[in-house]
């Protein structure tokens, strides 16, 4: 993050305009995100990783500790990077829904914790695909599910869960 006068020197016009100005605070920024994205690499134990500039997707390895990710020069693009570190670090967790929420909040602390944005559109898709997860446990049986899980899980799919939760009580009763 910048500081106070480093934000006020941005916003002055007379340096405001100077693209090398402003290119020089991109390429700083550029670079201490890579920093943070290679600790983030290192502390998960990855062993192999390779940086792509086609999009917000990430793939992960757990066998082979190998991941897929975009290069990081935005915080979406970190956070693609630390959710597939996390990845790796929970691969053994289970069920599948218990591990995508460790995933998510591994995701989310690395973020806070280097004092940047949580990006809101990645956390939305995020949480749908949870939500998705825990329907699909809840139809498979799951009668039970610890209230930190369901958190983030609101509207129609939080309705869906309550009512196939009900109906997996009425039916085994």
């Amino acid at each position: 993050m910048f500081t106070t006068e480093e934000l006020r020197s941005m916003l002055d016009p007379s340096v405001m305009g100077s693209p090398s100005r402003i290119e020089s605070l991109r390429r700083q920024e550029h670079k201490r995100l890579r920093k943070i994205a290679m600790r983030t690499i290192r502390a998960a134990g990855v062993k192999e990783w390779v940086f792509h500039d086609d999009g917000l997707h990430g793939r992960a390895y757990p066998k082979s500790k190998k991941i897929i990710v975009p290069t990081p020069t935005t915080p979406r693009h970190l956070y693609v990077v630390a959710r597939q570190c996390g990845r790796i670090v929970f691969h053994d967790v289970t069920p599948t829904y218990m591990r995508d929420l460790q995933v998510e909040r591994y995701a989310c602390s690395v973020l806070r914790n280097n004092q940047l944005p949580l990006p809101h559109e990645e956390l939305a898709k995020s949480q749908r695909q949870l939500a998705r997860k825990i329907c699909l446990a809840a139809r498979r049986g799951v009668k039970e599910f610890d209230d930190q899980l369901l958190i983030g899980c609101r509207g129609e799919i939080w309705t869906e869960i309550q009512e196939l939760s009900r109906q997996s009580s009425a039916q085994s009763q």
